[in-house]
């Protein structure tokens, strides 16, 4: 589903309004809780999700000040989270990922093979 995910796909996903930006996701030991805003003019919505509903997490570096910066797309059940740095709660979630989901690589192995790449590159991270 990520293997060839690039920046102009990212471009495409927001224009469409396909993968809603994340305003905060919250994690806890059974899942997590992520809130969303889909217009400007409406409220924020909120979802939960429990660990075993994830299928798969990839990491990609998008065009930033220096380089790139992480953003991680969360496939769910088949819907699809885009979790970028700026995200309240980015850091629990990817230490609570690993602590939850076997098979979650190693935070340091796939940070160095992500800093490594250019934008656009896709390391798999779980599933």
């Amino acid at each position: 589903m990520f293997n060839r995910l690039n920046q102009a796909l990212l471009r495409y996903i927001d224009r469409k309004r396909r993968v809603p930006r994340i305003e905060a996701v919250e994690s806890t030991r059974d899942g997590f809780t992520v809130t969303w805003q889909a217009h400007t003019d409406q409220p924020s919505e909120t979802a939960h999700h429990v660990w075993g509903d994830i299928r798969r997490v990839a990491a990609i570096l998008v065009p930033g000040l220096l380089g790139g910066d992480e953003c991680l797309l969360v496939d769910v059940d088949g819907s699809v989270l885009q979790l970028t740095v700026e995200v309240a709660g980015f850091e629990a979630f990817i230490e609570e990922g690993a602590k939850r989901l076997n098979g979650w690589r190693p935070v340091t192995e796939w940070r160095l093979t992500l800093a490594a790449a250019s934008p656009g590159h896709v390391v798999d991270v779980y599933g």
